[in-house]
């Protein structure tokens, strides 16, 4: 069990009292996001309670009590002082928050946590010796730095902000700054595979703009394929009753596949049909899939 403080020396003479309050909510949540992600880094076994120890006089002062639960084992298993490592990691984070500038993308948020963890090896001769150090997710990192973001920009110039625990506060950086969510930063970036396909109606949408369909895919061989129906001049036709659809009908259309890395790395596929050629009853659909399967490279 140890404590971090958040000091907020604010300017008396401003108006907003307000603000002071809820920055600290945030700095305290930030914070907490931060140290979390690296001890669960470590072994998400390990739970955290978090109280308020208590609040001194002066400036806005909040010491936070942190208390690891379930971790007896997990100190055996890593031969690591959770405690000391607790207290180095604080220090770590007090000064790398210190010097750090802007966060704008995932390569700054993984240069944030390396050197984090540089820090705290530095400052705890157990830590450096594990052959895996912590692996935090970097989603809820940037999560925390987010909210320490948000937590400056409620504040005003003239107020002052200090992170550390009882071996020292330092100011956080002037230059730090995380404007974007991590949403943002953790966008997938994808790529467009297109193709024709042949697909069959299963669930069309009468109503919403860019909503899905559901199809079985004939020639991706897959049922319950959804894809946003983003043929815009066909659909409006559709809906004016220029064109009908019946039971068993298919689409002959291009569909647009794209690919991705969601912040866990994993892939993700999102369809989307732009063009639509020509509806399809049961015997045409069969024979068009035959004669794509010579000519179509979209088997995603």
């Amino acid at each position: 069990m140890s404590t971090y403080s958040i000091r907020i020396d604010f300017d008396k003479k401003t108006d907003s009292p307000e603000r002071v309050f809820y920055a600290m909510a945030l700095y305290i949540e930030g914070f907490n996001d931060i140290h979390d992600a690296f001890v669960t880094g470590i072994c998400d076994g390990i739970k955290i309670d978090t109280s308020l120890e208590r609040t001194p006089e002066g400036s806005l002062i909040a010491n936070i009590k942190q208390a690891y639960n379930k971790v007896s084992d997990v100190s055996k298993a890593l031969c690591l002082n959770l405690k000391q490592y607790q207290l180095a990691q604080y220090s770590s984070l007090r000064d790398e928050i210190s010097v750090l500038g802007p966060v704008d993308s995932k390569g700054d948020i993984r240069r944030f946590v390396d050197k984090v963890n540089k820090r705290c090896a530095a400052n705890n001769d157990e830590y450096s010796q594990l052959i895996v150090q912590s692996e935090p997710d970097l989603y809820k990192v940037a999560t925390g730095l987010h909210k320490i973001n948000k937590a400056q920009d409620k504040l005003k110039a003239t107020d002052k902000v200090e992170f550390g625990n009882a071996s020292g506060l330092k100011p956080i950086s002037h230059s730090f700054s995380c404007v974007r969510t991590p949403e943002q930063i953790f966008e997938p970036v994808r790529q467009p595979y297109p193709s024709t396909d042949v697909l069959i109606i299963k669930k069309a949408d009468y109503v919403t703009e860019g909503s899905c369909w559901f199809f079985d895919n004939l020639t991706r061989k897959k049922s319950n394929f959804k894809a946003k129906m983003n043929a815009i001049e066909w659909l409006e036709r559709w809906r004016n009753r220029e064109i009908q659809i019946w039971p068993n009908d298919a689409l002959l259309a291009k569909v647009v596949t794209h690919y991705g890395k969601n912040h866990k790395n994993k892939d993700t596929y999102t369809h989307e049909i732009i063009e639509v050629f020509n509806i399809l009853d049961n015997d045409d659909a069969i024979q068009h899939l035959m004669n794509l399967e010579h000519s179509n490279d979209g088997k995603f």
